[in-house]
């Protein structure tokens, strides 16, 4: 044994494996803990080319006509307006990584623009603006929004129509009683397919709305479930039984500020409006006020 531990052919073994040995503990420090770049996520930024582009300030209420409510619900359904072409600088997306990057063969909407900052493309609900690359969609359509239902739909479809092909998105409607979510369920990237199968999704918010309260804590859970980075939180506030159950829920949900959080009030009275400006606040976003005119 004593002979072996002598030999020449031992000790170069020895020698490779404690230089091993170090080498992946150093390639551990140097290589594994070198964290890929962050994705800022700003929840009220229309980006824009050039680095020293100003942001926007916090938007005004937004003031919507009061359209007489027939008898029945029922609404025809919104005809999809055409995706218009533009060219995309791509000087003004050299800081991204090769696999963020844009496909630029792809035509781009108008809301496309892409910052020289390493953040995602924007969107748009509303007209608050953010950008990410995974956006849901959280809808309270219970009852008391369907005086609304025309602008959502018509939000919504814009909205989505306006993605990119690198956003992924998914939609979470609260309706009464119950919680759905668009198929399959996940993430699913901002292509034709998949918004041509959102557009018929919206439909179903159509019509005479059942009775009862939506559940926004199961709303936000499904939403947290797929992992987004930016949720529009679209509802009139109106949760006095369960408001400290929701915010709870939420800090549990989001204890770090990963995911932000804008909320969109309809026509908010003071209480819900506090509490909707509040968890925007909380969760690094923003909060916009539509109101009746």
């Amino acid at each position: 044994m004593s002979r072996l531990a002598k030999s020449n052919p031992f000790a170069w073994t020895i020698s490779i494996i404690l230089h091993a040995i170090v080498f992946l503990a150093l390639y551990q420090i140097v290589f594994q803990e070198s964290a890929q770049p962050k994705k800022y996520i700003i929840p009220e930024a229309r980006l824009v080319a050039g680095a020293d582009a100003k942001l926007p300030q916090p938007t005004a209420p937004l003031k919507l006509s009061r359209q007489p409510l027939p008898d029945s619900f029922s609404r025809p359904k919104i005809q999809e307006p055409p995706i218009t072409a533009v060219t995309l600088d791509t000087s003004s997306i050299s800081a991204l990584t090769e696999r963020d990057k844009p496909d630029t063969s792809i035509p781009l909407t108008s809301a496309a623009s892409v910052s020289t900052l390493n953040t995602g493309p924007a969107s748009s609900f509303f007209g608050i603006a953010g950008n990410a690359y995974k956006v849901v969609y959280v809808v309270d359509v219970s009852a008391s929004l369907m005086i609304y239902i025309d602008e959502i739909v018509r939000e919504m479809r814009e909205s989505i129509r306006a993605l990119l092909p690198t956003q992924r998105f998914h939609i979470v409607l609260a309706k009464p009683r119950k919680v759905v979510e668009f198929s399959p369920r996940r993430l699913v990237p901002a292509i034709g397919k998949y918004k041509t199968r959102a557009n018929s999704f919206i439909d179903t918010i159509t019509g005479i709305p059942q009775p009862g309260k939506a559940d926004p804590i199961e709303a936000m859970k499904r939403a947290f479930a797929v992992r987004p980075q930016l949720i529009y939180f679209l509802t009139d506030g109106d949760y006095p039984d369960i408001q400290s159950d929701l915010e709870l829920t939420l800090q549990q949900l989001n204890t770090n500020q990963e995911v932000k959080i804008t909320t969109i009030g309809f026509d908010p009275s003071p209480n819900p409006r506090t509490l909707l400006e509040r968890i925007a606040r909380d969760h690094g976003g923003n909060f916009r006020m539509v109101v009746l005119k």
